[in-house]
């Protein structure tokens, strides 16, 4: 990867290569009790999945028994997603450190808006905070008088 950098509220880097990969810090350690899901939003120009690893105190490198993989849409749009963390087992005891790979693809561009570990699903919602985004909501040009 070349380039990560944080600005404007993402965080970003063009894909240059085989596996690539970002890795939170090592500590602060914290429990995967009551860190069910995987919220991420980010938007990604190549491949077709993202992955998040994990180490624990007990086992120190990640694996692809520490893993969770998920489907992700390639079109550079800003898309929310959700990721059951308890598919996978192995999501137990105290996690030591993240890796997430935001795609599979040896090039492209990935920005992450933010990546949370949360205990109940998040909320379906909406933000209006950037100049222009609508979030898709319209208003209806020919709407009919009620009555």
């Amino acid at each position: 990867m070349g380039g990560l950098l944080s600005r404007r509220g993402a965080l970003s880097a063009d894909i240059t290569g085989d596996d690539p990969q970002i890795q939170g810090p090592a500590s602060p350690a914290f429990s995967a009790t009551g860190r069910r899901w995987l919220h991420v939003r980010m938007r990604v120009t190549s491949g077709s999945y993202a992955e998040l690893f994990w180490s624990t105190l007990l086992n120190w490198s990640f694996t692809q028994s520490r893993s969770v993989r998920f489907t992700v849409t390639p079109d550079n749009a800003w898309r929310d997603y959700v990721v059951d963390m308890s598919a996978n087992s192995s999501w137990t005891g105290t996690i030591r450190q993240l890796r997430f790979d935001p795609s599979e693809a040896s090039a492209g561009r990935f920005e992450i808006d933010f990546i949370r570990l949360t205990g109940t699903r998040p909320f379906i919602g909406w933000e209006f905070d950037r100049p222009g985004d609508t979030e898709s909501w319209s208003a209806p040009l020919d709407r009919p008088s009620p009555g």
